[in-house]
């Protein structure tokens, strides 16, 4: 019984933690957006930096909706994957991060994804690795209880 109890808070946990990282990742992109306008566009007044930021506020809210979206069954399949082999190191969650970030871009049926546009999409998929670890990955598998290591007979 205790063990379903600690399944249910390690649950409550991964879900929180999935969707920090998912708001992590679309602020990522929105700031993308809004840095790429300032930088390449000519001087801009005040007023159009405030909407351009506005504009980037919304780019980011929807990256959080397409992103959650399209992340969830992969990033479950991985989540559950992390969980039961105990992978709790920042590495390990940055690369699965990256992972589902580039399964994502690449299986997405668009062959014209540009190098910058991956690289985005991988730095985007970093972030979230990175506030999903600190969060929930730091504790993966923890739940499941100690390791039974049986004394080797030699």
């Amino acid at each position: 019984m205790a063990m379903f109890g600690n399944f249910i808070l390690r649950f409550i946990m991964i879900t929180i933690g999935f969707m920090f990282a998912i708001v992590a990742a679309g602020m990522f992109i929105g700031f993308g957006f809004y840095n790429e306008i300032l930088t390449t566009g000519p001087l801009l007044d005040s007023w159009e930096e405030e909407f351009f930021g506005l504009l980037s506020l919304g780019v980011g809210f929807a990256s959080i909706a397409l992103i959650g979206a399209y992340a969830t069954g992969v990033a479950a399949i991985l989540i559950a994957l992390a969980e039961m082999m105990r992978w709790q190191g920042l590495i390990a969650n940055l690369v699965l991060g990256g992972f589902c970030a580039a399964i994502l871009s690449l299986g997405s049926g668009n062959s014209d994804v540009s190098d910058g546009a991956f690289i985005v999409a991988l730095s985007a998929g970093f972030i979230g690795g990175f506030v999903y670890w600190l969060i929930a990955g730091r504790n993966a598998g923890n739940w499941l209880g100690p390791i039974d290591v049986e004394p080797s007979k030699s």
